[in-house]
């Protein structure tokens, strides 16, 4: 792997949902950063749904089961959206998002 430097954009932010407090649509980071980052302090009982847009089986919606503490890294034009949280317990996650000066390449396709 290349290395690569942070040039700008470097953003964190925490989201917290519950059953009666969230917001769930599908976006991505494609104007904001180059990569993204998730990690859930408190999972909840909901997962990270992601489009996964293979070109040989077409895009398809993979739901992601969250693992307290684990960090999920998405390239930032990656569509996804946190599924709904109808637990009562508070689900928290911390996010982060920036740009490098890199193209990386994995398997021989441009990731970001």
């Amino acid at each position: 792997m290349k290395k690569f430097q942070v040039i700008e954009n470097f953003q964190a932010w925490s989201y917290v949902q519950d059953k009666d407090k969230h917001t769930n649509h599908w976006h991505n980071h494609s104007k904001s950063a180059s990569v993204n980052f998730v990690t859930y302090l408190r999972p909840g009982a909901a997962g990270l749904q992601v489009i996964d847009v293979c070109p040989w089986d077409g895009p398809k919606v993979i739901e992601l089961e969250v693992v307290e503490g684990v960090m999920y890294t998405m390239p930032g034009w990656m569509m996804h959206k946190p599924a709904t949280n109808w637990s009562n317990k508070a689900r928290v996650s911390i996010n982060c998002e920036f740009t490098y000066d890199t193209q990386i390449e994995v398997n021989g396709h441009k990731w970001a």
